[in-house]
């Protein structure tokens, strides 16, 4: 038999244990990365959509009862089926760097786990707007279903906690500098993937790891 080794496998740096990643803008690509940072910054100053979208990521409301609002930010015209909409309209593809390094890194005895402010669909509040294949993560945190969203304290504590680590054997990606903020205050590494710059990212993650990621 031929050596099967993978060419990017190696020790690694022993003193992180896991990686989190976030969803949106980090494991799944946007098509426009700009709309979600003026739904941020639109959020900072304007009431009502800051209150819609910390309600939505607690999972006290969905994307169905804050239609309205939804529709007008996003110049949704009257849309019959806002999941299929904002999916076509928003939602890009796997983001590859991404997919390939959580590969890499689970060959490599890593854990990983997925970690994302989302919501609830519906107002039924039972299909969720998480992706559909997790199957690459040992662990997944939901804010709508824990009631606690990014960047609070808490919400990294709790995936350290899932996975018996202290946060500072943790690495975390996220495409927001709020929420990276927020994991290091726990003593957790954070790498912002800025403006869909994962390659750039990911190169990072690949030095604190010590390993060829890309």
């Amino acid at each position: 038999m031929g050596n099967n080794s993978n060419e990017h496998s190696t020790q690694g740096n022993a003193k992180f244990k896991a990686v989190f990643f976030d969803m949106g803008g980090v494991v799944i690509r946007y098509k426009s990365p700009e709309i979600i940072q003026n739904l941020m910054k639109s959020a900072a100053t304007n009431i009502e959509l800051k209150s819609a979208v910390e309600n939505y990521e607690l999972g006290l409301s969905s994307i169905e009862e804050t239609k309205h609002l939804i529709e007008e930010f996003f110049i949704l015209e009257d849309a019959q089926n806002l999941e299929e909409a904002i999916v076509e309209n928003f939602m890009g593809d796997k983001d590859q760097n991404i997919a390939k390094a959580i590969d890499i890194i689970r060959e490599n005895g890593l854990k990983t786990g997925l970690l994302t402010n989302n919501g609830f669909w519906t107002k039924e509040r039972t299909k969720s707007t998480i992706i559909a294949d997790t199957s690459m993560f040992d662990i997944v945190l939901e804010s709508c279903r824990l009631g606690i969203r990014k960047p609070d304290p808490t919400f990294y504590q709790m995936a350290a906690d899932k996975l018996g680590l202290d946060c500072s054997e943790c690495i975390f990606l996220d495409d927001l500098a709020s929420n990276c903020k927020g994991a290091e205050t726990t003593g957790m590494m954070a790498i912002q993937v800025a403006n869909g710059d994962s390659r750039t990212a990911v190169e990072h993650l690949g030095r604190l790891l010590d390993m060829k990621l890309i």
